[in-house]
């Protein structure tokens, strides 16, 4: 069965996911849903009731990201991560620093108010200077 990248529109997450099935050449389904009226059968495969959600087959799906990239690269030739564990510890660290910022364009969507707003750009500035 061909995976099954389940979204909304406006998920940031769900872009990572999209690059590796697009750079790994993997034929995929995109299904966006609604996650303030989501059918039933989404919240009977997604046990935090968000998104992204990817199922592989009718029986299993897998959700979080993170975790969804990494199964894309096993299942399919050449390796995203180095074999050199505290390379792909690194590289790992990198992964969950830029979920971080995908959290902060997110809630940059979503502020309420033009202080909220700026806050937050301030927040992500100050992150990305890291960088």
């Amino acid at each position: 069965m061909q995976p099954e990248l389940i979204s909304t529109k406006r998920c940031p997450f769900v872009q990572r996911s999209v690059i590796t099935l697009d750079y790994k050449n993997i034929e995929h389904k995109m299904t966006f849903i609604d996650l303030d009226g989501p059918p039933a059968w989404f919240n009977e495969i997604s046990p935090l009731g968000k998104v992204p959600v990817l199922r592989v087959d009718n029986d299993a799906a897998i959700f979080e990201s993170a975790v969804i990239n990494e199964f894309l690269d096993d299942i399919t030739p050449g390796q995203l991560h180095p074999t050199n564990p505290l390379q792909r510890a690194i590289n790992k660290s990198w992964i969950e620093f830029g979920g971080n910022r995908c959290s902060l364009t997110f809630r940059l969507m979503v502020a309420p108010d033009k202080q909220s707003y700026d806050a937050i750009v301030a927040d992500l500035n100050a992150s990305l200077g890291q960088v």
